[in-house]
Order: C-alpha cells, then structure tokens, then sequence
C-alpha cells in the first residue's frame, strides 16, 4: 500500500499522497541504475477498477539525460500512460534542451490523456483542481527537504561540523575539506 508513503532514489523520489495522487521528483543526473530502478517501481500492480489518477512529474532539479538513459526510461514512460490517468502536470527543468527531452518523454510514450507543462511545482499542482493539491505539494518539499541527498561538499561540511563544532573555524573546515577559504 503506498498510500502516504513515498521511496528515495539516488535521482528521484516516488511519491503517493492517496488513492489519486502521486507523482515523481527527479533530479540531478540519472544514470541507468536509476531508470532500471524506476522501471522496477512503476513496474508495481496497479488496481485496474481504480479511480482516475493525477500525476506530477517534476524534472525541474534535473542537470542532464543523456540519450542512453532517455531511452531506457521510455519504458517507464510508456507504463505510467497506461494508468488511468486524469491530469498529468510535468515541471521543466530550467535548460532549453533539456526541457525538450522531458517534454518529449510522453509524446514518444503514446500519452492520450490530459498533460501540461509547467514551469513550477506550483502551477502544476494548481492546474490538478484539487482541494489537496496544496497540501501535497507541501508535503511533496517537506520530502526534499529532509531526503534528498545533500551536495558531496555540503555533507563533508556537515560531518566535519559535527566533530568541531565548539571549536571549528572557517579556516580549518576549508582545510579538512581540501578547499581554500
């Protein structure tokens, strides 16, 4: 049941605010790993006497896709256009380029049903008509805020932190870093 539940990936988070909403926070920059781990998620049985579903699928955190890993989530792709879907928002990310790809993901799925693209989570969310859809769009950040891997350095940093608090410095954080100050 997933209900209320959600999985972090190493590029993306699976979320389900209820029977009706849930969606997809991608990031960074998927590797295959990550495809085949998605393919495996949306691989899950769906309850095909359900009611309709609404889908965010939000792209903006993402750095790059390459082409392999484009076309090994085109499978995965083309299995969330065979739920029962109501409304599909997608967020872009910020490149040109890069939106395109996205964008380009549910064309190439066979999507025949309702789908907009977005330049913000919130405009997406809005566009579901939901009396949830605020809620779960807060509850949605609250995930990423607290899951989503921190940046190599910045968790370094944090490490550090934790055993020189009292007595740390900018100087000696750069220097157990290896960076200048």
């Amino acid at each position: 049941d997933w209900i209320g539940r959600y999985y972090v990936g190493r590029t993306f988070v699976v979320w389900c605010h209820g029977p009706t909403l849930g969606g997809t926070v991608y990031w960074g920059r998927p590797n295959l790993e990550d495809a085949a781990a998605l393919a495996r998620l949306y691989a899950l049985p769906v309850a095909p006497d359900g009611p309709p579903f609404d889908l965010v699928s939000d792209g903006a955190r993402l750095d790059s896709v390459t082409a392999d890993v484009f076309a090994a989530f085109v499978p995965v792709a083309r299995r969330i256009v065979e739920l029962k879907l109501r409304r599909h928002a997608l967020v872009m990310p910020q490149s040109g380029r890069l939106s395109a790809v996205v964008a380009g993901a549910i064309p190439v799925a066979g999507a025949n049903h309702a789908w907009q693209l977005f330049g913000d989570a919130a405009s997406a969310f809005a566009w579901l008509e939901r009396p949830d859809a605020a809620i779960a769009a807060a509850q949605v950040q609250s995930i990423l805020d607290r899951e989503r891997p921190m940046l190599p350095l910045a968790r370094q940093l944090q490490l550090f932190l934790k055993a020189n608090l009292l007595a740390a410095t900018l100087r000696d954080a750069a220097r157990g870093l290896g960076v200048s100050a």
